[in-house]
């Protein structure tokens, strides 16, 4: 991915607790506040499915309301029988 330098001024204690972030992480100023930058709008973006996803539902009447809550159900059905992680190894036991 392409990188842009950009300028920004920020307090003198935001920028403490960016270098602290850094020095803990290994990682550069720039490289803090990116993956700050990206967490923020990830849960912005996650915030706006939420919101939008919650004013679908409030329209639903009806059959769609009945069919909806069906298929709901169908697939909490599904999920509890399907598995995710492979079953654990026991370690063999020794002889004794």
């Amino acid at each position: 991915m392409s990188k842009v330098k950009v300028s920004v001024t920020l307090s003198k204690d935001l920028v403490r607790i960016i270098d602290r972030d850094a020095r803990r992480t290994g990682s550069s100023r720039s490289g803090v506040i990116e993956e700050w930058l990206y967490a923020t709008a990830s849960r912005a973006a996650e915030q706006t499915i939420d919101q939008a996803t919650t004013a679908y539902y409030a329209t639903l009447r009806g059959e769609s309301l009945d069919e909806d809550n069906a298929i709901a159900l169908g697939m909490a059905r599904a999920a509890r029988a399907v598995t995710y992680d492979p079953p654990r190894r026991r370690p063999a036991r020794r002889p004794r």
